[in-house]
């Protein structure tokens, strides 16, 4: 995956998470946010798998980690 994929994805991300909770959004999808907008793709994939349990309570946001591969 390049930089451009993870920036696209990021930014997907961005714009799901930001409306759960009420505008809150989700910590550990911010963290993945995070770690695509340094081009960190493994850190990214670990932070999906620690915290599973939490992100896939999110069906939209799962879908969209579970077609790009980040799970």
């Amino acid at each position: 995956m390049n930089e451009k994929e993870m920036l696209f994805i990021a930014e997907k991300l961005e714009n799901l998470e930001k409306e759960k909770n009420n505008g809150r959004g989700i910590q550990c999808v911010k963290t993945v946010i995070t770690c695509l907008k340094k081009e960190k793709l493994d850190t990214a994939k670990a932070v999906v798998s620690n915290e599973w349990d939490k992100i896939s309570s999110y069906d939209d946001i799962a879908i969209l980690l579970k077609e790009k591969g980040l799970v």
